[in-house]
């Protein structure tokens, strides 16, 4: 179960930076329309009654190649970093998210700073259930039952 996860995360990311790279590639206009494509296709896929993942690895690879290599090394680092000290998987994902916005924000990228910030509150939407588990201290820690 844990392989099978972590291949999700990573073809997840893989998919979103492929699309993003395309579209630098082929169609430089339509970069952050690859890049919604790939985030809303992944939050809210037609062939899953809507009913998709959470973006927070989709979300590493929409910035990938549109921050390369600061914005993703501190979203990565933000994520792996307070996975292995608070080891609350959504708090390192939501915190990790916020980032996104902030790098583009910081490395004058500021183009992607709207999108990327609309990107990281559909996410936080996402994750309403772990944000209720949080405030009522249920959100489990990894390798334990819950927080």
């Amino acid at each position: 179960p844990r392989a099978r996860g972590a291949a999700t995360r990573v073809l997840a990311a893989l998919r979103a930076a492929a699309a993003v790279m395309l579209a630098q590639r082929y169609w430089p206009d339509g970069v952050q329309f690859a890049a919604a494509g790939a985030m809303i296709g992944h939050l809210y896929p037609v062939w899953l009654k809507f009913k998709g993942g959470k973006g927070v690895s989709t979300l590493l690879g929409v910035i990938a190649p549109l921050l390369w290599w600061e914005g993703p090394a501190v979203y990565a680092l933000v994520w792996v970093g307070l996975l292995l000290t608070i080891r609350i998987s959504s708090v390192a994902s939501l915190v990790a998210v916020a980032t996104a916005p902030l790098s583009a924000a910081v490395l004058d990228k500021d183009e992607f700073f709207p999108l990327l910030l609309g990107f990281a509150l559909l996410i936080v939407w996402k994750h309403r259930a772990n944000i209720q588990r949080l405030f009522g201290g249920t959100e489990p820690k990894i390798g334990r039952g819950t927080a």
